[in-house]
């Protein structure tokens, strides 16, 4: 495949010139020993979905010694972004080994490590999947890493020292605090955020409090107040136990008791526990068992059904408004779709089939944000890549271009390219999705899919009958906010 020329304007980079210095690096992923960072400003991708830019690996381990021969890489990377890229992109790469700031031959037993490596770098750009902060000295990045040893780290956002509130919870595997409003601060109905504390900051215990609680152990809480960073995640994880949260608070000052009212979501009562949801998933159900097998489907995949059970959960949709498919007495394999009746739009009947239209979720459409503004502005971008049917997406340096149905491109710029690149993958995927809204909750903005379940028949008599079951059935599991 051939190289985008403009990528290779500044091959001085692999000549190893080090004037050809990025002023945006920005960390990407971690291979081997090797820590990555992509130049932003070199990113160009095409309406066609061809991609180029450039990055630099350095050693992340041994650096003193230089144990492995090399103590950077740099890598002029070309592909194309395609809809389905979970096998990785087609990419080509040129890879140039230095050793203390002199080219040496590239090691065989890394070259090729190096070269696979260049794919799914470039499904993370693709993607938009950047690091959200900015270095142009890569030797205070990796003094930085050798301090924390975490890449996230460096690839997360991180706030000024700002006033933090929030309720400080810790125990076994467990030292978080739940932000109340985040950096914007503490106020009614302001957004609630979950981070992984990691700083000297300790709830009291107790005089005499046990060691266990309902056969678990106990965990300390306090509502406090301190000064401190919040570093954010591109991705849904990175940081605490098990990697599990996206985000981490670091305390730069003392905590003090803070009073704060929690919001408390009022429960309504489950819908899948109302009489009138039970009765029309009985009747639903016995409908699907009355007798031979129906097919269902959800775009290419296809299982074979012959029952529906309600969820054991009867929280939010469950109980008797979440019906699962089941087939010889078992569940079904490979992502079988469940039918959550509060999220059905829509139903239609032709002949034996039926297609129940609802909204799913894709963890590929959820987009982390490195600020609740830069949320904003994302969701605001999201809507407006929907609204105007784009066809293709272009980038070169800040400015994205939009292909649209119509024919007319829009030109958006952006106060940099990382966040050029960040809004060029959102509008890759969202121009191949059927989107039904866009949600932005806090830092995250996710996108909505539609989903089409399909239920064919054995007959259209069997369909005609189960046609205002499923009706009755989505109407006694409508909440507030379903049914549209």
């Amino acid at each position: 495949m051939r190289m985008i020329g403009a990528a290779l304007a500044g091959a001085a980079m692999l000549a190893g010139a080090d004037e050809a210095r990025a002023d945006d690096w920005r960390a990407m992923w971690t291979s081997h020993h090797d820590v990555v960072f992509v130049d932003a400003d070199s990113v160009r991708r095409r309406a066609d979905g061809r991609i180029a830019f450039q990055a630099r690996h350095r050693l992340g381990e041994n650096d003193s010694n230089r144990d492995f021969g090399y103590d950077r890489i740099d890598v002029a990377v070309s592909g194309r972004c395609t809809p389905d890229m979970a096998d990785g992109p087609p990419a080509a790469s040129r890879r140039a080994y230095f050793l203390r700031g002199r080219r040496v031959a590239a090691p065989d037993w890394r070259d090729e490590e190096v070269a696979q490596d260049a794919g799914w770098i470039a499904i993370m750009v693709c993607n938009g999947t950047i690091g959200h902060r900015s270095f142009s000295d890569l030797d205070a990045a990796m003094a930085e890493h050798a301090e924390h040893d975490t890449l996230e780290r460096l690839a997360a956002y991180r706030s000024p020292e700002v006033e933090l509130t929030g309720r400080v919870v810790q125990g076994f595997e467990r030292n978080s605090v739940s932000l109340c409003g985040s950096e914007a601060g503490c106020t009614e109905g302001i957004v609630t955020e979950t981070c992984w504390l990691e700083g000297d900051i300790h709830v009291p215990t107790p005089a005499g409090a046990p060691e266990w609680v309902d056969g678990g152990p106990r965990r300390d809480s306090a509502d406090l107040s301190f000064r401190g960073r919040i570093h954010r995640s591109r991705t849904r994880g990175g940081f605490g136990h098990m990697s599990a949260f996206s985000c981490l608070v670091e305390p730069t000052g003392p905590a003090r008791p803070a009073t704060v009212v929690w919001q408390m979501q009022v429960d309504e009562g489950p819908p899948g526990r109302r009489a009138e949801a039970v009765a029309a998933h009985g009747a639903f159900a016995e409908t699907v068992a009355s007798g031979g097998r129906i097919e269902l489907a959800s775009g290419l995949r296809r299982w074979a059904i012959d029952e529906v059970t309600p969820a054991a959960s009867t929280g939010g949709g469950g109980g008797a408004c979440y019906s699962l498919p089941r087939f010889g007495g078992d569940y079904l394999e490979g992502n079988a779709p469940a039918i959550g009746w509060p999220l059905v739009r829509g139903i239609e009947r032709d002949g034996s089939r039926i297609v129940i239209v609802t909204t799913g979720y894709d963890e590929s459409l959820e987009f982390h944000l490195p600020t609740p503004a830069a949320a904003q502005a994302a969701a605001s971008f999201a809507e407006r890549v929907i609204a105007g049917r784009v066809r293709s997406v272009a980038q070169q340096g800040r400015e994205v271009i939009l292909h649209r149905a119509d024919g007319r491109r829009e030109r958006i710029r952006f106060a940099d390219a990382a966040g050029a690149i960040q809004a060029a993958g959102m509008a890759g995927k969202l121009r191949a999705a059927e989107i039904a809204e866009v949600k932005r909750e806090g830092v995250l903005v996710r996108a909505v899919p539609i989903e089409r379940i399909a239920l064919t028949f054995p007959g259209e008599a069997r369909a005609i009958a189960a046609f205002p079951l499923m009706e009755a059935l989505r109407a006694a599991c409508r909440t507030t906010d379903s049914g549209r």
